[in-house]
């Protein structure tokens, strides 16, 4: 299995998250004598927004990047089950400005073996492993608020991309490929709670746009080729939630901890035929079967 199988979505998130990093280049050489979060601009009144800012530690453009482990757990009721670890990494870019602008852009890999707890289609149990990864991507854009003259609340929306490749090992193992196109729609906080530490949340709902899912069945049986089923607006939703743990190391390095869990729930795909003998009156109906994920794990990321 490898990363040239990533379908053309996945390249689309790429393309924008270069492109969001390029459209700040201009204001980071204009900037590059800012002074840092906690020195004193000698001069110029700070306003709340400014006050809140420096306070906090927050500079106009910041970077993020380190690793994530997490637990993976997606099931179709009464079919099939598949949990287990996953690892990888994570990089984002954050801006924020004295007028309240926030945007922000991250993408997170993740891969790993899972437990496969399911079955063939006459019934015989079957346990065998997967051998999985997932990439999402997003975009968002928002507006900072003050709440008590010392909180951010920051409204925001967006667009973004999840890719799940999953291959099914061993006697009639096949490829599977999940993308989903979502909108996320949601509040970010930060709070300073000491000089060296801030607290935030992150709550969003994600409004399923569109998907599809690939299924390789020629690889169980090379005669039932390749199945297409689109997932459609309306028949899916997500949710995400994070705490940020964001503390200064060494007087010198932001670190954010940051425990996340995500959770998606689809109803059946659009049934596609794999199989139809109009001479024998039989037909075979393929379709991706109601399913849940839960997606839970900490990252932990240096302030670049």
């Amino acid at each position: 299995m490898g990363l040239g199988r990533i379908n053309h979505g996945w390249w689309r998130i790429v393309c924008l998250f270069i492109w969001g990093l390029l459209v700040s280049i201009p204001s980071l050489f204009a900037y590059e004598n800012e002074k840092s979060a906690f020195e004193e601009v000698p001069f110029k009144p700070l306003d709340t927004m400014d006050r809140v800012q420096v306070e906090m530690g927050i500079e106009k453009h910041r970077f993020f990047m380190g690793p994530v482990i997490s637990e993976f757990d997606y099931e179709e009721p009464s079919l099939m089950t598949e949990e287990g670890r996953l690892q990888g990494a994570m990089a984002r870019y954050a801006f924020r400005d004295q007028q309240g602008g926030m945007f922000q852009a991250e993408l997170q890999a993740e891969w790993g073996d899972l437990d496969y707890d399911g079955g063939f289609q006459d019934g015989t149990p079957l346990e065998t492993s997967t051998n999985d990864y997932l990439i999402e991507g997003r975009i968002l854009g928002g507006i900072d608020c003050l709440a008590a003259e010392r909180h951010l609340v920051t409204p925001f929306l967006g667009v973004g991309y999840r890719y799940w490749n999953d291959e099914i090992e061993g006697r009639g193992g096949y490829e599977r490929e999940i993308s989903y196109w979502y909108i996320p729609l949601g509040i970010q906080t930060m709070s300073p709670i000491a000089s060296f530490f801030t607290l935030g949340l992150h709550v969003e709902y994600d409004l399923f746009v569109e998907g599809k899912v690939t299924s390789h069945l020629n690889h169980a049986d090379a005669s039932l080729g390749i199945l297409y089923n689109d997932q459609l607006s309306g028949k899916g939703w997500g949710m995400k939630g994070s705490i940020q743990m964001r503390f200064l190391f060494l007087d010198r390095y932001w670190i954010l901890m940051e425990p996340f869990i995500s959770y998606w729930e689809m109803a059946d795909s659009e049934p596609v035929r794999i199989y139809y003998d109009a001479a024998a009156g039989q037909e075979i109906i393929g379709l991706e079967p109601e399913n849940n994920t839960t997606h839970y794990g900490l990252r932990i990321l240096m302030e670049l």
